[in-house]
């Protein structure tokens, strides 16, 4: 996936034009590979909850779906009501962000992948939640026999 995001958190997001820009050059390298691949467009700016909301995040999806996306992405929509606005007008495949509820802040997800097939997400990411489950998993038992010797 090639994001919005700067990386710098002075900079921030990219400005929509450049963050468009980026997302048509990879589209157009993915072209002249020999083998398949998914370029990703994802907008940071629901996630960080940066100005606009969800009305900026669609403008940029709806760019970077204009440019050839393959698959759009505004990871941090917590709400059915909110995948489905942006299913029904990003201007493509939209991938959804589910983290695993032992890790995430939010808890478990209100929704589950039925109800996310019905209004149309075509994919569904658990990021990098598996990991983090994983080692608080390792954590809490190597804790465990720290304080209880016991396995």
């Amino acid at each position: 996936g090639i994001e919005d995001w700067s990386g710098d958190r002075e900079r921030g997001l990219y400005d929509r034009a450049l963050a468009v820009a980026r997302i048509e050059a990879a589209v157009d390298a993915a072209a002249a590979l020999d083998r398949p691949f998914v370029v990703t467009g994802r907008t940071e700016v629901v996630l960080y909850g940066l100005d606009g909301g969800i009305d900026e995040a669609l403008a940029r999806l709806q760019g970077f779906a204009g440019v050839g996306a393959h698959c759009l992405f505004a990871p941090g929509l917590r709400d059915l009501d909110s995948i489905r606005r942006v299913v029904r007008d990003a201007g493509g495949p939209v991938n959804v962000l589910v983290p695993l509820p032992e890790v995430s802040a939010h808890g478990p997800a209100p929704f589950g992948v039925d109800e996310l097939a019905e209004v149309g997400v075509r994919r569904i990411s658990i990021g990098g939640s598996l990991y983090r489950a994983q080692v608080a998993f390792a954590a809490e038992r190597v804790r465990r026999l720290l304080a209880d010797r016991t396995f």
